[in-house]
């Protein structure tokens, strides 16, 4: 976005929040942040959601980039749909909580991909990721930490043949059969 299309939506914003009476350095922050919002339209969207779902009398920057990051229609505008954002299937878990803190036990954190880092396509590097972070909750929080990996659906659709394989009816004459 352009600086004058994100004066010009601060412009809005005055009119839409009539109490608000933002400093000159506020109006300057808020250039700052629409101007990392890709297109006018992403930004108005975003200003038009902001004021049905405020609780404030004033635009808090906080809740836009919010409902920036929610990718509501609202955020960068040019992002391929096809992209993967979000939850990778890879969780850490506490399987053995410490001595001091027995309610940690059950505790998983997901390795979640923001709209900004792309959920990596190599599986490697989301499991280098969460062996990070399983060790850095074991120095911190003691305990015993796994991680944990979803099945997907090429591991599921191998079990499954697997099983088939294994329980399928045997053919007449095949070997095994009671005669």
């Amino acid at each position: 976005m352009t600086e004058p299309e994100a004066v010009a939506i601060v412009e809005r914003m005055k009119r839409v929040w009539s109490r608000w009476k933002p400093t000159g350095e506020e109006i300057q922050q808020w250039v700052k942040l629409l101007k990392g919002v890709s297109n006018y339209r992403a930004g108005n969207e975003a200003v038009d959601r902001l004021w049905q779902e405020s609780r404030f009398a004033c635009p808090a920057p906080k809740e836009f980039r919010e409902i920036l990051n929610a990718g509501s229609g609202a955020g960068r505008g040019n992002e391929d749909p096809n992209e993967k954002h979000g939850a990778s299937g890879v969780w850490i878990e506490c399987i053995e909580a410490p001595e001091d803190n027995p309610f940690r036990l059950g505790w998983h954190m997901e390795m979640i991909y923001g709209m900004d880092a792309r959920v990596p396509e190599n599986r490697t590097a989301i499991l280098d990721h969460a062996e990070t972070a399983r060790r850095k909750h074991e120095d911190l929080y003691g305990g015993c930490w796994v991680v944990v990996q979803q099945a997907t659906a090429y591991d599921m659709m191998q079990r499954k043949s697997a099983l088939w394989a294994k329980h399928r009816p045997m053919e007449p004459g095949a070997k095994g059969e009671a005669t």
